[in-house]
């Protein structure tokens, strides 16, 4: 909805509000001076109970209309925040439709379940078939179904020591007892007679390597044949250095452990491998151009779904040549366990 509609429509609805402020005002000063005649009436020495009741009747529709605008007002008020306020997410007055669409899209998929049901029921009635024991409500159960008390939980244990998984390599370390201290009473070496072993979780730095492709060539010699060799391997990066599990490496450390890429320049660093910003940059996006065609199609999937979720995320981009940034919009789409950014 453009702007200008959002405002006229927020305007129209301050001015209704603002009418029925005045009337209220109207009513509350009539009421007033109707309340004033009869104190006058009633000191004069005469009073009606049926013009009583009525004031009293009244004033409790005053008292109610004003508890309406009360809340009208501050629902204007939030709404008017939302819409005009200092916030990067704007509010749409329709998301607050958002709940009763919700509402009637579960009666439906339950009556469409219940009618399923019941067309289930009725042909397994017609087909001669006895209704199961569990669905009948006034069925008694049989003594092989007698209900059985529900059993106590038990009390939370907890995880104990940790069990190392058995698909880790394992490396002996043996630490010996000084051999001055292995010697009997008459000086002759004691004998081994048991170990005692204790698991321990060891961490190894991650490591790399230069991996040497060699491709043999085969030619007759002295002639002017063409020469044979097998074809390049297909990388992410054609002609360039990383391998595919490098550029995968990259970009999970970006995107999963949010890592961005100058930390992760100054790791490689670390390791002793000079590589530049703009070159991981270069790796980051070769990769998202192989895996488009993933996203495409997760993205044609969600957007038909019945119901779908959207964030707007605002970020600034940088402008090359102008020195300066331009802000720039992420759309994020959910439904059901699916996600896509756009």
């Amino acid at each position: 909805m453009p702007q200008s509609d959002r405002l006229a429509r927020v305007t129209a609805t301050l001015e209704a509000t603002l009418l029925r402020l005045q009337e209220v005002e109207t009513e509350r000063v009539r009421l007033a001076s109707e309340n004033a005649a009869l104190r006058t009436y009633q000191d004069a020495g005469g009073i009606s109970i049926d013009l009583v009741l009525e004031n009293a009747a009244l004033r409790g529709q005053v008292n109610e209309l004003t508890e309406k605008l009360e809340v009208m007002h501050y629902r204007m008020t939030q709404m008017t925040r939302r819409l005009f306020g200092s916030s990067s997410e704007r509010h749409h007055p329709d998301q607050q439709m958002l709940d009763e669409v919700m509402r009637q899209i579960r009666v439906e998929n339950a009556l469409v379940a219940s009618d399923a049901r019941a067309d289930a029921d009725a042909t397994a009635v017609a087909a001669g078939d006895q209704p199961a024991a569990d669905s009948d409500p006034g069925a008694s159960p049989t003594p092989g179904q007698q209900q059985q008390e529900p059993k106590k939980k038990d009390k939370k244990k907890g995880r104990g020591r940790l069990t190392l998984p058995a698909h880790l390599p394992i490396e002996d370390r043996r630490i010996e007892v000084p051999e001055s201290e292995r010697l009997g009473p008459d000086g002759t070496p004691l004998p081994e007679v048991g170990a005692e072993i204790t698991w321990k979780l060891d961490y190894l730095p991650a490591w790399f390597r230069r991996l040497r492709i060699i491709r043999p060539i085969y030619r007759t010699p002295f002639s002017d044949e063409a020469r044979i060799i097998a074809p390049p391997l297909a990388c992410v990066v054609p002609h360039g250095l990383p391998t595919d599990g490098t550029v995968a490496m990259v970009l999970v450390e970006k995107y999963d452990y949010h890592c961005p890429l100058y930390r992760q320049e100054t790791k490689l660093e670390r390791a002793g491998i000079d590589l530049s910003r703009a070159t991981l940059m270069n790796w980051v996006r070769h990769g998202a151009e192989v895996l488009a065609p993933i996203q495409q199609a997760i993205g044609a999937a969600i957007r038909l779904s019945p119901v779908i979720s959207l964030d707007d995320t605002w970020i600034d981009v940088l402008d090359p040549g102008a020195g300066e940034t331009h802000v720039s919009r992420l759309w994020g789409y959910f439904a059901e366990d699916e996600f896509f950014c756009d």
